[in-house]
């Protein structure tokens, strides 16, 4: 069976060199965590739901594996490629100012929220009151 995780020819020769694919390529939960240095020195840029990779890189980095160095370097460089090229940073310049805001969505969601919050909350206790009233006439 063939692992696409760690497969060179399929990452490397085919979707970066060939495809000329310049961004990062993700990989699913499981399909690295028995070789996480192989699957980055075969092209996979991020991991999903795995914390446990980092170490064992770092660990394989500190031990001087020059090969998984360059590999990680080529790895940062298309993270930050393609988090530069995405609509987030889209137009911003250095006299760029982000000004933090809330819209009025936002405070439609915050409304929306409030009001099934107190309706809750109206239902609870006429509920409580429901079954209090029940439980009077039952001993009366």
């Amino acid at each position: 069976m063939c692992n696409v995780a760690r497969n060179y020819a399929l990452l490397t020769e085919v979707v970066r060199d060939e495809w000329n694919w310049k961004g990062f390529i993700d990989t699913d939960a499981n399909d690295c965590t028995d070789t996480p240095e192989l699957c980055v020195v075969s092209g996979i840029d991020e991991f999903c739901l795995t914390s446990a990779i980092d170490k064992d890189i770092a660990k394989a980095a500190k031990a001087g594996d020059a090969y998984l160095v360059d590999a990680l370097v080529n790895t940062n460089k298309r993270f930050y490629y393609t988090y530069l090229q995405s609509n987030l940073v889209n137009g911003l310049t250095s006299e760029t100012q982000v000004v933090s805001g809330t819209g009025w969505w936002q405070k439609a969601l915050i409304g929306v929220d409030v009001g099934a919050g107190a309706l809750l909350v109206v239902c609870a206790v006429m509920y409580i009151g429901l079954g209090v009233s029940q439980r009077k006439r039952r001993e009366a």
